[in-house]
């Protein structure tokens, strides 16, 4: 009686899950690094509504802490993936692990969008921070989780396809 494909657990080592275990790694270290950097004209606000003077040009480094929800996401996404990869690695839950990646890419790409953004004629919010979007620009954490995270797409679904073809060669040798 023939295995059910999603239930193949390959006992060979597979480069691609330590990929995932890496990337993953990487991902929960961005959160220690700083997301963004503020240089430019921008003012620190505390506690909201307050007004913005943009007269004075300020350097800082914006944490992923100081940036809401969005960093708490991709090291979510980072933590379930590397649970999977740690603990069984199935053809199913490769592809899990490659969606999860493509999750936290999104989202990482979502926060490079809001500090990247070139435009000149509304202030921004980032972290504690309010200024002009030219004021900012992606710090080194943030790069750090846009590549673990497509580290996770690639080793998920590179990982999947490569056992897919290893079980459909064992089992056309079988027939």
């Amino acid at each position: 009686m023939p295995e059910s494909l999603a239930d193949v657990d390959v006992a060979n080592a597979d480069p691609f899950r330590a990929a995932a275990v890496l990337s993953s790694l990487a991902m929960f270290a961005s959160y220690l690094l700083p997301w963004a950097r503020v240089d430019g004209p921008a003012e620190p606000i505390e506690g909201g509504g307050a007004v913005v003077n943009l007269s004075t040009t300020l350097q800082a480094s914006v944490s992923a802490s100081e940036i809401s929800l969005f960093p708490e996401i991709v090291v979510g996404v980072a933590l379930a993936a590397l649970v999977v990869a740690a603990f069984r690695w199935t053809i199913f839950l490769q592809f899990i692990v490659g969606v999860l990646g493509l999750a936290a890419a999104f989202v990482a790409l979502i926060v490079w969008a809001i500090i990247s953004t070139d435009s000149q004629s509304e202030l921004v919010q980032v972290g504690n921070y309010a200024g002009l979007p030219s004021s900012f620009s992606p710090g080194i954490g943030l790069w750090l989780a846009i590549f673990g995270a497509i580290g996770l797409v690639l080793s998920g679904f590179a990982s999947a396809t490569r056992t897919y073809v290893q079980v459909k060669r064992l089992q056309a040798q079988q027939e």
